[in-house]
């Protein structure tokens, strides 16, 4: 048997596998959970404003307003990086009280809000019995309610549905303002993402004042430093330049040593030839006393020099 024989059959086993897969994946996204938290029944929501419906496996959505969020809002309000919804600034007025479902409508999920706990039996309506299904027991409930259904669905959800319900017993719908619905709608749909992003955003500013402080720590120190430096500076400065004591000039003239020999010279001078120039002046005198007579006459020519004339000039 050829490959062309058995070509047709492979085919068909091939379309066949493909549809078998396709309703398999099927069927497993419809009775998997809109969210990972506790699986409370399936519930129908009767949407009394447009008269449509939604209904599916419903479980607790409440990590899509977890008070860590909340709290993270909070920051970024105290932190200037968002402005207050309301003069207080506490964003988690909107949320206090909220609860939220996840419905796996189809291959759709539906984020079901509400201030109302809708598995009260004051809002919400149980068919009798009890079903059994891949999650256990569950039991089929109905929800009446006038609802606000946001025009830009939240990251994660096919749609986004705000309910105010009916009160099942007494038969009617507490006042709500829509807008506020639609409000607090928009915030608590969006709060896991955008507490994500703040989130970064605070961390950021954190480690910006951390390396802030640090840099005018650093700044400070280094300005003690060259404070301490310039002053010690400043003293070396001073006391070099301070005034130094006045000296006391000799009274005699200080000569070199060609001046001595000088000096030495007219002690020969006149020891050799200085007496018969002075004796007839003075008849008593000696050679050795001329000697001293031409020594100091030539020295004191050097102080009258170096003492008077010079320092005049």
């Amino acid at each position: 048997m050829s490959w062309l024989q058995l070509l047709p059959q492979l085919v068909l086993y091939g379309f066949t596998s493909m549809l078998a897969l396709v309703f398999t994946l099927y069927i497993l996204v419809r009775v998997r959970p809109a969210t990972d938290e506790a699986v409370i029944g399936y519930y129908n929501f009767h949407l009394l404003n447009s008269g449509r419906k939604v209904k599916g496996l419903t479980s607790l959505a409440q990590r899509q307003i977890s008070p860590i969020y909340t709290a993270i809002l909070k920051e970024a309000v105290k932190e200037g990086i968002l402005e207050a919804s309301n003069p207080d600034g506490h964003l988690s007025d909107h949320l206090d009280g909220l609860y939220a479902y996840g419905v796996r409508a189809g291959l759709s999920k539906v984020l079901v809000l509400s201030k109302r706990d809708l598995q009260s039996p004051e809002y919400s309506q149980s068919e009798p019995g009890v079903k059994l299904s891949l999650h256990g027991w569950i039991t089929v409930r109905h929800v009446y309610g006038y609802e606000v259904e946001l025009d830009k669905p939240a990251k994660g959800w096919s749609r986004v549905v705000v309910l105010e319900p009916l009160n099942i017993q007494e038969r009617k719908v507490e006042a709500s303002s829509w807008e506020a619905m639609k409000a607090v709608g928009e915030l608590a749909a969006n709060l896991k993402a955008a507490a994500t992003v703040l989130e970064k955003e605070l961390r950021w500013r954190r480690i910006q004042r951390v390396y802030e402080r640090r840099y005018g720590e650093a700044v400070d120190r280094l300005a003690v430093e060259v404070d301490r430096r310039l002053k010690a500076e400043l003293e070396e400065a001073e006391r070099g330049v301070a005034p130094r004591p006045e000296e006391i000039p000799p009274l005699l003239p200080r000569l070199s040593w060609w001046q001595w020999l000088t000096v030495a010279f007219a002690f020969y001078l006149g020891y050799q030839y200085g007496v018969p120039y002075l004796r007839p002046h003075y008849p008593n005198i000696q050679p050795l006393q001329a000697g001293f007579v031409f020594a100091l006459l030539l020295y004191a020519a050097y102080f009258i020099y170096y003492k008077i004339w010079r320092s005049e000039r």
